[in-house]
């Protein structure tokens, strides 16, 4: 049993990279952390599914909000106080929704338009941090966001 589920998943690999498909492309699971925004990018311009290549290029915008909260954070060290938001919130949020997500029994439809409306949300979040906008930020974040996310519908209807 344990053959044939490797060589399952062992040509679904290959039939991916013979396309010229990263295998993230076919997989919501694979794991894209460890990339760069600039290599998620290629990868979403490669995907040939829209809403996979949709999702990568939301996850290739938040890894360079993290990336730019790095380095305005020790640029302003000082005058912040504990109480301040911090990227990483949003970072455990969307760890949070991809792992959910995947463990609900979810149509993959509905997942993936929970997860575009989780990065989209995440993302204009930290976008206004950043910016300075913290109110209009704090006004996004009171709005309950599992109601948000769990009522959203499928981009194909």
């Amino acid at each position: 049993m344990r053959r044939l589920i490797s060589t399952a998943f062992l040509l679904a690999a290959c039939s991916a990279l013979a396309e010229g498909e990263h295998p993230a492309c076919g997989d919501v699971d694979q794991p894209y952390r460890h990339l760069a925004p600039d290599e998620l990018r290629s990868i979403s311009a490669g995907c040939s599914d829209a809403s996979m290549a949709s999702l990568m290029e939301q996850r290739a915008r938040h890894a360079q909000l993290v990336e730019d909260h790095a380095f305005f954070d020790k640029l302003e060290r000082t005058g912040r106080s504990v109480s301040d938001w911090r990227m990483d919130i949003n970072q455990i949020f969307l760890s949070l929704v991809e792992v959910y997500t995947g463990a609900m029994d979810m149509r993959p439809e509905h997942r993936m338009s929970v997860l575009h409306t989780a990065y989209a949300r995440a993302n204009e979040i930290a976008e206004l941090r950043l910016l300075g906008y913290d109110p209009q930020a704090a006004r996004l974040e009171a709005w309950e966001p599992a109601k948000l996310l769990m009522n959203t519908v499928p981009e194909d209807r």
